[in-house]
């Protein structure tokens, strides 16, 4: 497993505010297989990377929600 970092637009952090993050694609690259983790302000996703066939884990950092949002 590797660890990557790939900027994703604001379309992508929309499904942040789902629970369920189970097979959604981020920027048309990576598949998410499952949440690792939920802190406040972030997230950690393991992904399946479709170009190189790789699993990697995703941080999502939710920067300028609150403790009180929805996510």
């Amino acid at each position: 497993m590797r660890l990557c970092k790939h900027d994703l637009n604001k379309a992508d952090l929309s499904m942040t505010a789902q629970l369920d993050f189970s097979r959604e694609v981020l920027a048309e690259r990576y598949q998410v297989q499952q949440q690792l983790g939920r802190k406040t302000g972030r997230r950690t996703l393991l992904a399946h990377d479709l170009e190189t066939g790789e699993l990697v884990v995703i941080k999502l950092l939710l920067l300028g929600q609150t403790s009180t949002g929805t996510i």
